[in-house]
C-alpha cells in the first residue's frame, strides 16, 4: 500500500507540476513514419481502443503500444491505470521511476524479467514492453521517436 500512495503522489506531482521543456507531440501517422524508419512492422489496432483517434501497435523483441486521443482526460487514465497495474506486480527488488516535464510524464519500472516504460504526452500515450536484455534498444526505439 506505501509503494501506492508514493505511485499516486509521483505521478500527482508529474502531472501538475512539470519541470522541463516540453516534448513535440506525435500524431498517429507521425509514429507510424518514425517506427518504420527505424526498421519495425507497425499494425493498426485502433478498434480495439473506443476512444482512439489512432492506435498503433509494434511486435519485434518489444511491445509498443501507442494511443492518440482527442480527449487528453482518456489518456491520462490509461496512463494512471498502466503505471497502476506494473506498480501493484512489482515484488521488492522491483524498481521505478516517474518524470515529467511541461507536457509530458513517464514511468519506467524494471522487475521478474520485465522491462516498462510508459508515456504520457498531451492526447498520446505510449506503452513498452520488453526485457531488461533489450532496454538499450528499446530506450534507442524511445529516443527515435522523442518520447
Amino acid at each position: 500500500m506505501k509503494k501506492l500512495k508514493v505511485l499516486v503522489l509521483a505521478l500527482v506531482c508529474v502531472l501538475f507540476v512539470g519541470c522541463s521543456s516540453p516534448k513535440e507531440v506525435l500524431t498517429g501517422s507521425d509514429f507510424v513514419s518514425k517506427a518504420k524508419s527505424a526498421g519495425f512492422t507497425v499494425s493498426d489496432i485502433t478498434g480495439n481502443y473506443k476512444f482512439a483517434e489512432s492506435a498503433y501497435m509494434i511486435l519485434s523483441d518489444f511491445k509498443v503500444i501507442f494511443v492518440e486521443s482527442k480527449n487528453v482526460y482518456d489518456i491520462e487514465g490509461i496512463f494512471f491505470d498502466e503505471c497502476n497495474n506494473i506498480n501493484k506486480s512489482l515484488t521488492e527488488n522491483g524498481k521505478y521511476e516517474a518524470h515529467n516535464g511541461k507536457n509530458w510524464s513517464t514511468y519506467e519500472a524494471t522487475d521478474m524479467g520485465d522491462y516498462y516504460y510508459v508515456a504520457l504526452v498531451d492526447n498520446t500515450y505510449m506503452y513498452v514492453k520488453g526485457k531488461p536484455d533489450n532496454k538499450e534498444r528499446i530506450k534507442e526505439f524511445i529516443d527515435t521517436i522523442g518520447y
